[in-house]
This record gives C-alpha cells, sequence and structure tokens, in this order.
C-alpha cells in the first residue's frame, strides 16, 4: 500500500513550508513570481539599450538572384538579395512595395539593355538571367546570379541598401 504525501505536503507540496508568493526554490532560496519578473525586466532593459547603443548596419557580399517559377502557386519571374545566412524576397513581378529601391538599384548595377524604372522590372528579369546565366540541375535555365554588396540593419534583419562590389570596396 502506497502512502499518500499529498496529505503530508500540502496542497503545494514542499512549498507549503515557504511563504505563498514563493514559486520555486534554488539552492535553498526562495524566488518569488516579482524576482522573476524582475530579473526578466532588466535583461530586457540591458539588451533594449545594448541594440539602441551599438547600432551599426553591416555589409556583406551577396548575390543577386533572379530565376523563374514553373509551378502554379508562385508562376513568374523572381528577385532576391541572399547572403550567407539572409535573403531577401525583392519581387515577384510586382515591384511595388518596401524593397522598390532595391529594384531599381540592381537595375543600374546590372544594366541589361533597360531603364532603370520599376516598370521596366518585368521585362529586365528575363534579360538578368540570360547576360548572368547560372544554371543548376533544379533549374537548367531561366536563372541568373551577379556578386554584389548589401548594407543591412543586424538587429531587425530589414535591407537597407544594395552596393555595388566596386564602390563598397573603396570604403574598405
Amino acid at each position: 500500500m502506497g502512502s499518500n504525501y499529498s496529505s503530508l505536503l500540502g496542497p503545494r507540496g514542499f512549498l507549503s513550508n515557504f511563504p505563498p508568493d514563493v514559486v520555486a526554490v534554488v539552492n535553498g532560496q526562495p524566488i518569488t513570481k516579482a524576482d522573476l519578473l524582475a530579473t526578466k525586466h532588466r535583461i530586457q532593459r540591458r539588451r533594449l539599450a545594448n541594440k539602441r547603443t551599438c547600432w551599426e548596419p553591416v555589409i556583406k557580399p551577396c548575390f543577386v538572384w533572379v530565376f523563374r517559377v514553373e509551378s502554379f502557386a508562385y508562376y513568374g519571374w523572381h528577385l532576391y538579395i541572399k547572403t550567407l545566412h539572409k535573403e531577401w524576397w525583392i519581387s515577384r513581378g510586382q515591384p511595388l512595395g518596401p524593397h522598390s529601391k532595391a529594384c531599381v538599384k540592381a537595375m543600374q548595377m546590372f544594366p541589361c539593355g533597360y531603364l532603370p524604372m520599376i516598370e521596366n522590372l518585368r521585362y529586365w528579369m528575363p534579360a538578368f538571367a540570360e547576360a548572368h546565366h547560372w544554371p543548376t540541375r533544379k533549374r537548367p535555365q531561366h536563372q541568373g546570379l551577379a556578386l554584389a554588396r548589401v548594407k543591412y540593419d543586424p538587429f531587425s534583419g530589414q535591407l537597407i541598401e544594395l552596393l555595388d562590389v566596386e564602390k563598397s570596396l573603396e570604403r574598405i
């Protein structure tokens, strides 16, 4: 026959020996919910202060990647900017959005016979894929890849600017 330990320890188990606001005991020291929240808020304030004071955009090498998808859901031309750990989906043929300046900058950096205007993006993408052809097993055709540099916010991950390779190397 097993004994009923809950009747010996009380409804809160071994915490019945401590005040009701104690939620845990670590190394014999009682921890309250107020202690946990204060520690959490102190860590949040420290991280936020660090982000606000140490903010500097990061410049990394990237690829300007244009490819065409034949599937039903994502049919059409796509423009991505990819680094080793980040990527930005710039356009799916409709360039209006937060990255429209990056579209124009990519068109300026890699002229393919079209003026760098948003209206010419859907004509520029096939020309870019042909001029900077990069075949793979998945996409042997309709894919272009070119090297560039990108400036982005390391904390939010937002794209700030697309840079020419030559101009960004002058700063270094």
